[in-house]
């Protein structure tokens, strides 16, 4: 545990990101836990590496998964544009469809 350390152009602690104004409050604020936001960050960076990079598929039931996937996806969408009037809300569902996928993807090639 250390003290507060405040940047004097952002009025911030330059550990824990609290305001000048929360720390010097009515209530006293306790000290910044350093090694918990140091192991916090360290966690970030190592997902950073993790997640940012390419994944291969490792094996044919993955890609097989892959590609399924994308196969539901396509027959959705076209669901909806051939059930959906045209417009600002078919869009997003399209939107959010895409990022779906997009999710569904990662979570098969990042945990495989």
């Amino acid at each position: 545990m250390s003290d507060h350390r405040i940047d004097p152009k952002t009025k911030r602690c330059r550990i824990c990101g609290k305001g000048e104004a929360e720390i010097l409050g009515s209530d006293p604020q306790p000290p910044c836990d350093t090694e918990r936001i140091q192991a916090e960050r360290d966690h970030l960076h190592s997902r950073v590496e993790s997640d940012l990079s390419y994944h291969k598929p490792t094996d044919q039931t993955v890609s097989d998964r892959l590609e399924a996937n994308r196969a539901h996806g396509k027959q959705l969408a076209h669901f909806l544009i051939e059930n959906c009037p045209p417009g600002r809300e078919l869009s997003m569902a399209l939107t959010n469809l895409q990022q779906a996928m997009m999710w569904a993807n990662a979570a098969l090639v990042i945990n495989q």
